[in-house]
């Protein structure tokens, strides 16, 4: 594993004489900050969990006294901690706040470290190319500081990114620049980081002996910093190289106990990459049982934490495993899955390099044009005159130019971002995306999603009772609930019709997770009605059937003029018949979706119920999840 969060904090915290200050009502409220701030930095790197409770109380604390510094360091905070905790969409809502927040303070030595805490983020769950965006820009800010130590952090993330897309080279370039500015500084921090940075381009180079003596100096400094993180990952690296030279009993032991430390400290991405690498050592001594364990354990963990190549390397091992033990149908899965994956990171990867390249090319043909109107109207003033007044006059007409010309860039962002905002409120993004790119939308072939469907009981009685304005108002209620719903949990809204609601999770994004998707989105829906209809003491509410079905979908676009984005098949039928052969308050799921969610979700069997046009039919009702 390579080590991105370069420069981090690791301070320990002196917890009974900080928390003493915090449980003191009269102490001072600079006190209270610096507490706060120091257990949340202090327990970063041992325990994430408690750094994101005292960061959330660090922000409660600087909002209330208007202290902007220290709202934007709470964020920032908050943003490392949620990432060691595998939340992605929080880290990253979190930095973006950061970063504004110190933006607009004109606190520029914040904003680098936010841009770099960034990049960090993206880097934990494989979004290389933003990743390295948000690098470059920290480097340049560095640059401009002419901050020794910041740009020598910078380098080694970059040789980090660059490591991670196979761009030795690149990286290596990158760590002997940071190297030459670290050695003088004599930062046991950096260099330890440094030291495991080179020999993971190391060992990728099979020059194990190197990345062997590397690492071992990387660990040295790493236990005299104090830096447990880092020792652990330094521990579990050298795991690796035993494992790469076949010396299997000393790769078990370090991986073994860089695992046994990482469940100590809650480092889940930590967990799932020593559960791996132990998977992958079983494996190789053909303990497969063992290395069943483990990797299935990995695959639990991997499928929260969205970090979509590691979930890969997951199902690979998983597939080797079952193939090595006769087990073909779970091989095949795998082996799909895997696929699956790799197809999705490769599309995001082209994704993001056509509109770096899009994006590069309008900026070119920009300044081109601008340094036209430039080069014109200076040849123009230089022909009436070379005095001072033409010179004024010249500087004057740029300095027009380049107002005309960013408010003309400006309108047009504009325009383009309210056909983004309307164009994603229709369509899916990927399939938004695809239709400005290519004019059209292909058909989409969607082997693994759930369909959800749910109908109002009672509807046509209590549309009788109440006034038009009345009733859309409360389906309106209802329905927003739901699409926060499907937000929430990563699912499609697909349509409205009437009083029902359809949505589907693996849509149009493949998921491995979209019957639990879908089954924690049924369960939200059930509550939210039932505490509706609880609240109005049953008058006027509404009550609810839920159906989910798991299988292929055709998926695309419908019609040319006004048209909308749906799904269509066997298994959205049957989804609409799960739903309206099921009891009111109740989820009412398949055999399939039931085998996909039995080991996470409470079921309970229903029997064989006869099904029009399908015939008698398991169907088992979701109860909630296990505790």
């Amino acid at each position: 594993m390579v080590i991105s969060a370069y420069a981090q904090d690791n301070k320990r915290p002196s917890n009974d004489s900080l928390r003493r200050i915090l449980n003191d009502r009269n102490s001072d409220d600079s006190l209270r900050i610096r507490a706060l701030n120091a257990l949340a930095s202090g327990y970063l790197m041992v325990r994430p969990d408690s750094a994101n409770f005292f960061a959330k109380g660090l922000l409660t604390e600087a909002q209330k006294q208007g202290n902007i510094r220290n709202e934007g360091e709470a964020y920032r905070l908050l943003a490392i901690s949620s990432t060691f905790l595998g939340q992605q969409k929080e880290a990253l809502e979190f930095i973006s706040k950061s970063i504004r927040i110190f933006e607009a303070a004109g606190m520029m030595d914040k904003v680098e470290m936010a841009t770099s805490n960034r990049g960090n983020i993206e880097s934990s769950f494989g979004d290389y190319r933003s990743a390295l965006t948000h690098y470059k820009e920290a480097l340049r800010l560095a640059l401009e500081r002419n901050d020794t130590a910041k740009i020598g952090g910078a380098l080694i993330n970059l040789g980090v990114v660059y490591e991670k897309l196979k761009e030795n080279a690149l990286a290596e370039r990158n760590y002997k620049a940071a190297l030459q500015l670290f050695l003088p500084l004599q930062n046991k921090t950096a260099l330890a980081n440094l030291y495991n940075n080179f020999a993971v381009v190391s060992a990728a180079q099979k020059k194990h002996k190197q990345a062997m003596m590397l690492y071992r100096k990387g660990l040295d400094l790493s236990q005299q910093i104090g830096d447990l993180r880092l020792e652990l990952t330094l521990t579990n690296n050298i795991g690796y190289v035993h494992l790469e030279t076949a010396q299997y009993d000393s790769a078990l032991m370090y991986q073994q106990r860089a695992l046994e430390g990482r469940i100590a400290i809650n480092d889940l991405m930590g967990r799932i990459e020593s559960h791996l690498g132990l998977g992958e050592v079983y494996h190789n001594l053909k303990d497969y049982p063992s290395a069943m364990q483990h990797l299935e354990t990995a695959l639990q963990l991997a499928d929260s934490s969205m970090n979509y190549p590691l979930q890969a390397d997951v199902h690979k091992w998983l597939y080797k495993t079952h193939k090595s033990l006769g087990n073909s149908n779970k091989a095949l899965y795998h082996f799909e899955s895997q696929n699956a994956l790799l197809d999705t990171i490769q599309k995001e990867e082209l994704r993001q390099s056509l509109m770096s390249q899009q994006f590069q090319v309008e900026l070119s043909q920009q300044e081109a044009s601008f340094a036209k109107e430039k080069m014109r109207a200076s040849e123009a003033l230089q022909r009436r005159n070379q005095q001072i007044v033409g010179l004024i006059i010249l500087a004057f007409l740029f300095i027009a130019a380049s107002v005309v010309f960013y408010r003309q860039r400006r309108r047009i962002q504009i325009e383009q971002q309210k056909s983004e905002r309307l164009l994603l409120n229709i369509l899916p993004a990927a399939t938004a995306r695809e239709l400005k790119e290519k004019g059209h939308s292909e058909v989409q072939t969607l082997q693994y999603t759930t369909v959800l469907f749910s109908d109002f009981v009672g509807f046509t009685e209590l549309s009788a009772r109440l006034s038009p304005a009345a009733l859309i108002e409360l389906l309106n209620r209802h329905f927003s609930a739901f699409d926060e719903i499907m937000q929430a949990h990563g699912l499609e809204k697909i349509k409205t019709i009437g009083d029902a609601y359809m949505a589907a999770a693996g849509v149009p994004n493949a998921s491995l997770n979209h019957a639990e998707q879908a089954a924690k989105a049924a369960l939200a829906m059930k509550q939210f009605v039932a505490k509706v209809f609880e609240e109005s003491e049953g008058k006027n509410a509404f009550q609810i059937r839920i159906g989910l079905h798991s299988g292929p979908v055709m998926a695309g676009i419908v019609g040319k003029q006004k048209f909308q984005y749906d799904i269509w098949g066997e298994t959205v039928n049957k989804a609409s018949r799960m739903e309206s052969s099921g009891v009111v308050g109740t989820i009412n799921v398949s055999r399939e979706t039931a085998e996909l969610l039995n080991r996470q979700f409470e079921l309970s069997p229903r029997g064989e119920i006869e099904v029009k046009g399908l015939g008698p039919q398991p169907m088992y009702l979701l109860v909630g999840e296990k505790s």
